[in-house]
């Protein structure tokens, strides 16, 4: 099963860079109705387009990256968390609805666990009848080749991987 992850463009070069990302946040201890626990990521189905609207202002849309696992994912977990449910919402001071979502969850990833498929950046569109319509631009392969290629700074500047 691929997974999708929204991330900071931070994150995304920290894992580029053969880092290990790790957290162990128990949501439902930070005051979320959440069973999650960990770094949060989403199944491919439904398509992270569709994800857009319940998640606008509640994660990070600088990237986003789909996974394919290449190793053994330890402590993965499915879990539910809880979401602003869009068809519901009817715009400022109309009550929220939520709704329930499916996540997976675990202590860590890195390259050796999880493999990029496809990684893109999230941008407005347009604006319709007062709600965004988001659109994913997502990287073409010879572009992916080179993400995977190099390596960054912490200034985020690209350098060459050393052999």
């Amino acid at each position: 099963m691929n997974l999708i992850r929204f991330m900071s463009t931070r994150e995304l070069y920290r894992f580029l860079d053969g880092e290990t990302i790790s957290g162990n946040t128990e949501w439902r201890r930070e005051g979320y109705a959440s069973s999650s626990k960990g770094i949060c990521f989403f199944p491919a189905d439904p398509k992270p387009e569709t994800r857009l609207h319940y998640l606008s202002g509640v994660v990070s849309f600088q990237r986003v990256a789909e996974f394919s696992p290449c190793g053994d994912l330890h402590g993965i977990r499915m879990t539910k968390g809880r979401y602003r449910d869009p068809k519901s919402d009817l715009g400022y001071g109309s009550v929220i609805r939520m709704m329930e979502v499916d996540e997976v969850c675990m202590p860590k990833y890195s390259f050796r666990t999880l493999y990029p498929e496809r990684i893109g950046t999230i941008n407005i569109k347009k604006i319709f009848n007062g709600d965004f319509v988001w659109q994913i631009d997502w990287m073409s392969q010879d572009e992916m080749k080179i993400m995977r290629g190099h390596t960054w700074d912490k200034g985020h500047v690209r350098k060459e991987r050393m052999a």
